[in-house]
């Protein structure tokens, strides 16, 4: 099962994905905390935290003093004043865009460039021709971002290799779907292709990035810092145990392959959990007329699942709170805590960080709801309250999505009194020639049924008002 931002199915990991213990450690904060539990979490099919826009550009808490907030600092040298701006958060730096004419070129340089963010974009939509009706994504803020971070899934390597080998490539997709990239994101420097998944054996290596990775990356442009971030085997001598089972958190973790294209070499490195780069996931745009309903509905499910799954995280790293809320190792009289997740583990922690690793590491298969549950249950009754308030919640916005989804499938039906033909003429009004520019789709039906292709979008519309038509929940 797959849950993805692209499609309107709804499911979780646990049979296609392989787990990496790394990806769960990653998407746990660590202290210092200086913010509550960010409720907001999300994290992708493969426990990769996604940080949304309005979460990494909004202040903190606690408010701290801006540049602009006191007249001296326009007196101060140029230089100075360029180390009290790279010291802001991104929140300070987004609010400083808004309200200082005479400070926006730089926090507009520093927040849009910071070298630990990348926004997230997916390949598909890249090699489906960036049609803005097929994204969710505000495309309004394309210009700005100089980082970009691609998901990379199974079926768009076989669009680049269609027999899964390096034979048979297509090299002019992989060149256009570079030139792509750099048409809607101009200003972009630095690219990293995200695989979640395990390479298979014929473009497997034992050094360096897989064999087709290393095509794509090395096609890239001159100008373009590009890199792969990829999942391998784990050597046994670098994990907490001598024996991996193939289910095993620990037998995979992860790499970033970095290509020079001015000397033509990779350099590669194994970043800790806990200094991996950011991933950014830009704003919707506003959802509206008929393409936009049904993409709402879908932003709205693939939210609903991402936060769903961040409760885990989210959970591990509330327990870590409650018993090292400063961060530090308690007194020796205290004794250590031990693993809630199952009575037979006899794991022990006397210090921060030991409990989230062995969360995310031990226990395959111990997974949502099992392992939240378990956590939740050694949690103080107010954050146990806290997190059932918070899945009660995700639950009532099933509800909701659920009816209005009902409606569009009663639609499709004719029960509102439209026709078939009249739903596709709206989609073409909007999405076609002269339309919406923000909802622009590829090719939609013109009624002469010459087209062999029309949009991927329009496609899963059909396929899934056909699907939720003769079922009673049409999310199943």
């Amino acid at each position: 099962m797959t849950m993805s931002r692209e499609g309107i199915t709804i499911s979780l990991p646990g049979t296609g994905v392989p787990e990496v213990a790394d990806n769960l450690f990653s998407s746990v904060s660590h202290p210092p905390w200086t913010e509550p539990l960010d409720w907001d979490s999300c994290v992708s099919q493969s426990w990769e935290r996604q940080i949304p826009f309005h979460s990494y550009a909004r202040l903190g808490s606690t408010i701290p003093d801006t540049p602009a907030s006191f007249p001296q600092f326009n007196n101060l040298p140029t230089e100075l004043q360029d180390h009290i701006l790279s010291l802001c958060t991104p929140g300070t730096l987004f609010q400083l865009l808004h309200v200082s004419s005479a400070l926006r070129p730089r926090a507009s340089k520093l927040f849009w460039g910071n070298p630990n963010a990348y926004f997230h974009v997916r390949a598909s939509w890249l090699c489906s021709g960036t049609f803005p009706g097929e994204t969710y994504d505000d495309l309004t803020l394309a210009p700005h971002i100089r980082n970009v971070e691609i998901e990379y899934h199974q079926n768009d390597h076989m669009k680049f290799f269609p027999r899964g080998r390096m034979d048979g490539a297509r090299v002019e997709r992989i060149h256009n779907f570079w030139k792509t990239l750099e048409t809607t994101f101009p200003n972009v420097r630095n690219v990293i292709l995200n695989q979640a998944w395990e390479s298979n054996p014929p473009v497997r290596t034992s050094h360096g990035p897989p064999l087709d990775l290393k095509m794509v990356v090395e096609s890239s442009p001159p100008d373009i810092h590009a890199s792969a971030f990829v999942v391998e085997p784990n050597p046994p001598s670098t994990t907490l145990i001598t024996s991996l089972s193939p289910s095993s958190p620990q037998r995979l973790r992860r790499a970033l392959h970095t290509y020079n294209s001015q000397t033509t070499t990779w350099q590669t490195i194994h970043p800790h959990p806990q200094n991996r780069h950011a991933t950014v996931l830009l704003p919707p745009k506003t959802f509206t007329g008929p393409i936009g309903a049904y993409q709402r509905i879908r932003y709205l499910i693939w939210r609903r699942i991402a936060c769903y799954m961040a409760l885990l995280p989210l959970a591990i790293e509330a327990f870590e709170r409650q018993n090292f809320p400063h961060g530090d190792k308690p007194a020796a009289t205290v004794p250590p805590l031990t693993c809630p997740i199952t009575p037979n583990c006899s794991a022990t922690f006397d210090a921060p960080g030991q409990w989230p690793l062995h969360a995310a590491s031990a226990h395959p298969g111990w997974r949502p709801p099992w392992t939240r549950e378990a956590v939740r249950a050694a949690l103080s009754p107010a954050l146990s309250h806290a997190f059932q308030e918070r899945e009660t919640s995700l639950l009532g916005d099933s509800g909701a999505q659920t009816v209005a989804k009902r409606g569009m499938v009663d639609e499709w039906n004719g029960k509102t009194g439209l026709t078939r033909e009249e739903i596709e003429a709206a989609w073409s009004e909007q999405g076609g020639e002269g339309g919406d520019a923000e909802w622009r789709l590829r090719v939609l039906p013109d009624g002469t049924g010459e087209v062999n292709e029309y949009s991927p979008l329009w496609e899963v519309y059909v396929t899934d008002m056909e699907r939720g038509s003769g079922r009673p929940d049409p999310f199943l």
